[in-house]
C-alpha cells in the first residue's frame, strides 16, 4: 500500500514538499488547474483532521452541508468498501470520488497488475488536500491510474484524448464504483458519469456499421473516382466566405415556419441545406447555395435525386461514398468530399485527392455545418434543426418528401426509436428519440471543437444544443444579412473546374490501381497469418484445459503476443475502417472476462482470441476479393456504375 503521511509537516510548509512532488507527476493541464484553485478563494472548505491513531481524514464543508468524507477508521472503511469489488476479475475500474485517498490505496494493493483505474473526482480542493497528505508516487508512476478532476468540461480534453487512443479498447466493459464520501457530491458524480458514457457512445458511433456497409462504401468510392478526378477539390472553397453569415437548413418540423424569414436572407448569406430540406426550400422559391449529401444508401438517391432536375446555381457537396447515381444525375457544379477521420477515405484522398476533407458527422446537417465552418462563415445559424418531435408529433417539414405516402416507412422507423426527453430552447422538456439525441451530442462536440465560431440556434421550439446562442431567425437575418454576397459557391466551383490539371488527374488514377494492387497482396499475406494465429489459439486453449499453474507465465506471454497481433490492425497504415468493429467486439469479450490469471481463465481468453483471428481472417479474405473487383473496374475504365 502507498505510504500514508502522518507527520505534521515535511520540510516546514504544511506538506508543500510532498504536494509539489505529487503534483509534478500529474498531467500538466491538471497541475495548472490545481494551482489555480489553490490560489483562488474557496467557496467551500476542505478541513483535514486526525483520527485517534493520527491518520488524516477529510471533512467537507459548504454553505449547505458539513460532513466527513472518511469514517473514524478510514483504513477499515476502505477495506470493507474494496471487499465488494472483485478486483482480480476487473480489467478497467471507474471510480467516482477519490475518497481522500484510502480507497485508492486499497485498490492499488489488491488489483491485477494490468487493471486500469480511472478516478473521477468532482472537487479539485479535496483532490489537492489529498496530494498534501499522501505519498501517491507508486500509483502515479504505475501508469495504471488516471485522474480526472473537476467538472467534465474542465478535464474533457485530457479524457477524450486518452479515450481516442488504443486505451479505449481496454475500457469497454468497465466496473463502476462510488468511493466512500462520494454521496456528498452525488449530483456532480452522476453528471460526470453521464458525460463519460455520452462520449463512449460517440466513440462507438465512429466505429461505423457492419462489414457490408464498409465494403459498400469502398465500392462506391471506386465508382465515384472519375467524379473526384473530373471535379474540383473541396479546397477551392476554403475560407472563401470568411465572416459571411451562413444558414444551415435541416428538415425539422419548424422549417415551414422559417420560410418567410429565410426568403429575406437569400443572396445575402450562405445557405447550405441537407438534401431532405431542399424540396421544401425550392417549393417556396428559395434556391440554397449548396446541398450536402452524406448517406451512402440508395435511399437518398431514390428520395431526393431520381428523376429530378435542380437549378444550375445549386452546388452539390457529396461525400465520396454516396450512391454514384447522385453525382451522375446532378448536372450542376459538384464536389465529392472525403471523410477526414475514416481510414478508407484517407487512403483514397492521399492518392486521388488533395488532402482536403471533413469529418462529416452522422447526418447531412452535421456535414453542412462543418462545410460552412470550412468555408469560413461566421456567424452560423441553425434552421429547422429541431432534433425533436413537433408539437403535433411531426418528424419533418410538412412540405418534404417524408410527408408523401411512399416514404412513410422512414417516419415509422423514427417513431419506433426509444423516446428521450430533452430540454428545449424555450425551457420545456420535449420528446425526442435516441437517433436525434446522438445527433445533438455530435453537434455539441463539433461546436466545442470550434470555440471561435458563433453558432446561433434559431429553432426556438427545438432541442437545446450546447454551445449555441438562441435567437429568432428574423432577428438574425435583420442583424447579419445587410450586404449581398460578392460570389456564390457555384461560381467558385465552375471557375475551379475550368483550371483542372487533366494530366495530373490521369496520373492519380493510374497510381490508385498500383496502390490497390499492393494492398491486395498485403491482405492476402495477413489472411494466411491470421489462419496460423487461429490454429495457435486452438492449441493453446487445449493446453490450458488441463494445464497447471506452472504454465501460466507461458500462457501470459502468448496471450500478450496475440493482443499485439490484433492491435496491429489499428495501425495508421491499415484500413482501420474494416477491422475496428471486429477488434472492438473481441476486446469487449476479453474485457468482460477480466485479466486472466489461471489456466481456465487463459483457456477462455484464447477461445475469444481464436474467434477474433477468424473474423480478422475473414475480413482480409473479403478485402482481397473486393480489391480485385475494384481493380477490374479501374482497368475497364469504368469507375462509375
Amino acid at each position: 500500500m502507498p505510504e500514508i503521511r502522518v507527520d505534521e509537516d515535511e520540510h516546514g510548509g504544511n506538506g508543500d514538499g510532498l504536494f509539489r512532488r505529487n503534483l509534478a507527476l500529474l498531467q500538466e493541464p491538471l497541475q495548472r488547474r490545481i494551482l489555480q484553485a489553490e490560489a483562488e478563494e474557496a467557496n467551500g472548505r476542505i478541513e483535514v483532521l486526525r483520527t485517534a491513531s493520527g491518520l488524516p481524514v477529510a471533512r467537507y464543508g459548504s454553505v449547505d452541508t458539513s460532513a466527513m468524507i472518511n469514517g473514524a477508521d478510514p483504513l477499515g472503511q476502505a477495506k470493507e468498501w474494496c471487499d465488494q469489488i472483485p478486483l482480480e476479475q476487473v480489467g478497467a475500474l471507474f471510480v467516482y470520488g477519490c475518497g481522500f485517498g484510502y480507497p485508492l490505496f486499497e485498490i492499488a494493493t489488491r488489483k491485477h497488475p494490468e487493471t486500469l483505474v480511472f478516478v473521477f473526482e468532482p472537487d479539485i480542493r479535496l483532490f489537492a488536500a489529498m496530494l498534501r497528505e499522501f505519498h501517491l508516487e507508486p500509483c502515479l508512476r504505475s501508469r495504471k491510474f488516471a485522474f480526472f478532476v473537476g467538472r467534465y468540461e474542465e478535464f474533457a480534453p485530457e479524457f477524450e484524448r486518452l479515450m481516442s487512443s488504443d486505451i479505449f479498447h481496454g475500457c469497454t466493459a468497465p466496473t463502476l464504483a462510488f468511493a466512500p464520501g462520494s454521496r456528498l457530491m452525488k449530483r456532480e458524480c452522476f453528471r460526470i458519469h453521464e458525460r463519460v458514457f455520452e462520449f463512449f457512445m460517440l466513440q462507438l458511433e465512429k466505429m461505423g456499421n457492419d462489414h457490408y456497409d464498409s465494403v459498400l462504401g469502398f465500392h462506391q468510392i471506386v465508382d465515384n473516382v472519375d467524379e473526384v478526378l473530373e471535379n474540383p477539390y473541396l479546397s477551392c472553397l476554403k475560407d472563401r466566405f470568411a465572416n459571411v453569415p451562413a444558414f444551415i437548413i435541416a428538415n425539422g418540423p419548424s422549417l415551414d415556419r422559417a420560410i418567410p424569414a429565410l426568403k429575406e436572407a437569400c443572396g445575402k448569406a450562405l445557405i447550405v441545406a441537407s438534401e431532405s430540406a431542399v424540396t421544401p426550400l425550392l417549393r417556396n422559391g428559395i434556391v440554397p447555395d449548396a446541398v450536402c449529401v452524406s448517406e451512402r444508401s440508395e435511399r437518398s438517391y431514390r428520395r431526393h435525386f431520381e428523376g429530378k432536375a435542380y437549378p444550375g446555381e445549386l452546388a452539390l457537396l457529396g461525400m465520396a461514398v454516396i450512391d454514384p447515381r447522385i453525382f451522375s444525375s446532378f448536372k450542376g457544379p459538384k464536389i465529392p468530399v472525403f471523410r477526414s477521420l475514416e481510414s478508407n477515405g484517407s487512403f483514397f484522398n492521399q492518392i486521388v485527392g488533395d488532402g482536403s476533407a471533413l469529418f462529416g458527422g452522422k447526418s447531412s446537417a452535421h456535414f453542412a455545418f462543418e462545410a460552412a465552418l470550412y468555408m469560413g462563415a461566421d456567424p452560423i445559424a441553425l434552421v429547422g434543426q429541431d432534433l425533436a418531435y413537433g408539437r403535433d408529433g411531426s418528424t419533418h417539414s410538412a412540405q418534404s418528401v417524408y410527408a408523401e405516402a411512399a416514404h412513410r416507412e422512414a417516419v415509422q422507423r423514427l417513431r419506433e426509436q426509444p423516446t428521450v426527453h430533452l430540454p428545449s430552447n424555450d425551457g420545456r422538456m420535449i420528446p425526442s428519440n435516441a437517433i436525434w439525441y446522438q445527433f445533438k451530442l455530435i453537434f455539441e462536440q463539433m461546436i466545442a471543437e470550434h470555440p471561435r465560431a458563433t453558432v446561433i440556434n434559431t429553432t426556438e421550439t427545438g432541442a437545446a444544443i450546447g454551445g449555441t446562442a438562441v435567437a429568432k431567425l428574423s432577428d438574425v437575418v435583420r442583424a447579419y444579412c445587410g450586404e449581398p454576397l460578392r460570389v456564390k459557391p457555384h461560381e467558385i466551383i465552375n471557375e475551379a473546374k475550368r483550371s483542372l490539371d487533366r494530366d495530373d488527374r490521369t496520373r492519380k488514377r493510374e497510381r490508385l490501381a498500383i496502390e490497390l494492387a499492393k494492398y491486395r497482396d498485403v491482405y492476402r499475406s495477413l489472411e494466411q497469418r491470421m489462419a496460423k494465429r487461429k490454429s495457435g489459439c486452438e492449441r493453446l486453449a487445449e493446453e490450458a484445459r488441463a494445464g497447471t499453474d506452472a504454465l501460466v507465465p507461458g500462457f501470459r506471454r502468448e496471450y500478450e503476443r496475440n493482443r499485439k497481433e490484433i492491435m496491429q490492425f489499428l495501425s495508421p497504415d491499415m484500413h482501420i475502417l474494416y477491422f475496428q468493429q471486429v477488434i472492438m467486439a473481441g476486446y469487449y469479450k476479453l474485457n468482460a472476462l477480466g485479466p486472466p490469471s489461471s489456466p481456465n481463465a487463459f483457456r477462455k481468453a484464447f477461445l475469444v482470441q481464436y474467434e477474433t483471428f477468424e473474423h480478422l481472417r475473414f475480413v482480409c479474405e473479403s478485402l482481397v476479393r473486393n480489391i480485385g473487383i475494384a481493380l477490374g473496374k479501374l482497368a475497364d475504365g469504368d469507375g462509375r456504375k
